[in-house]
């Protein structure tokens, strides 16, 4: 919870410990990921997350046991389920076609509509997939 507003918030982690990227890429996914903390925060979309705050939390500042260490985005928390979870209770189809119906139109307009939103200010989302992306009942808890 955010202690000023008393709001839900997730909080997104680099990982933990570089073992979990690869040493020579190590470097551009900290940048990206610090890009993201900085320029999301300045984005407000309805189909979007809105990131509230970016740290570096060089030495663990941020924290008053001094861990983590690595670096972390404050953003709203979402209430709902992913649309990884929608396509798998769907199931497949006998014949294997696509599920066209007002549900999964109404999903593919609204991440349609904040891509557009973002490659209107040159930012590319890079990890747009259906864990990634959530049906929201309630845009926030809190």
């Amino acid at each position: 919870r955010d202690r000023t507003t008393d709001r839900a918030v997730a909080v997104k982690f680099l990982a933990p410990d570089p073992k979990y990227i690869e040493r020579t890429a190590f470097e551009d996914v900290r940048e990206r990921f610090r890009r993201e903390g900085m320029r999301g925060s300045g984005l407000r979309h309805d189909n979007l997350v809105d990131i509230l705050a970016y740290e570096d939390n060089e030495d663990g500042t941020c924290f008053r046991s001094g861990k983590p260490k690595n670096p972390f985005i404050v953003m709203e928390y979402v209430r709902g389920r992913t649309l990884e979870s929608l396509i798998r209770n769907l199931g497949p189809k006998a014949d294997h076609s696509v599920h066209i119906t007002e549900q999964t139109l109404t999903v593919a307009a609204a991440v349609t509509d904040a891509l557009l939103y973002l490659h209107e200010r040159r930012i590319i989302h890079r990890d747009v997939k259906p864990a990634n992306i959530f049906r929201v009942f309630r845009k926030s808890c809190g």
